[in-house]
């Protein structure tokens, strides 16, 4: 019964700090960076070296990163134990660790570092997000609409990858900056808004989480 206690309490912290992370990264830490924009800027251009969001930034996606590992330690306590949800809060669990490290790695600094790191972040996710969406049409432990959300995550990750990919084969390693010129210039709607997927990747994960948790809240007894 006490453990049940600690982890409703813990879901409940959880259920608040997630839009509050969002809400903290999307409209505080954004006016801080001269000229941000979704639509031209990288996530990681926010917590640069040289960008005065940075701090902030930095400490909100390093707490974001550190409630998500204690998420998944939740998620092994209550989901059934079979491979396939070990596999993939194995990969949740890495995408979690992926997040703490970012921070310690600024794109304009770190830059080699910072990408590898992010690349095993859009891997995990996508992993994770994949195994759970066949997780949840096997068993059915969480309702129809979840799939979906997990499904999302899954499609704007693909964009994200794919578009990144792309303008790096065409720009070099300037991709990973902010390239407003180019964007602008750019005919692919895909490539155009690199960055937008980038953000709606981050919006959906949040949101996906958001509500797993509070379906396995109101699973608890």
């Amino acid at each position: 019964m006490e453990k049940i206690i600690q982890i409703e309490k813990f879901l409940s912290a959880y259920l608040v700090f997630l839009p509050l992370c969002f809400a903290i990264l999307f409209l505080v830490v954004r006016k801080r960076y001269k000229n941000y924009s979704v639509l031209t800027f990288w996530l990681s251009n926010l917590g640069a070296k040289k960008s005065r969001s940075r701090f902030i930034f930095n400490i909100c996606f390093f707490v974001f990163g550190l409630f998500n590992l204690l998420f998944c330690l939740i998620l092994f306590e209550i989901l059934p134990q079979t491979f396939l949800t070990l596999v993939m809060l194995v990969f949740l669990s890495l995408a979690a660790i992926f997040t703490v490290f970012i921070p310690f790695f600024p794109m304009d600094k770190k830059r080699k570092a910072h990408e590898t790191i992010a690349n095993f972040l859009f891997f995990c996710i996508l992993a994770a997000c994949l195994l759970f969406t066949y997780f949840n049409l096997i068993s059915q432990m969480f309702p129809v609409f979840l799939t979906v959300f997990s499904l999302v995550v899954v499609v704007f990750s693909f964009l994200t990858v794919y578009s990144y990919l792309k303008l790096k084969a065409k720009y070099g390693e300037r991709a990973m900056g902010d390239l407003v010129f180019e964007r602008k210039k750019e005919k692919s709607f895909i490539l155009k808004n690199a960055t937008l997927w980038e953000w709606l990747v981050f919006s959906s994960v949040i949101v996906w989480l958001f509500v797993l948790a509070a379906c396995l809240l109101n699973t608890l007894p």
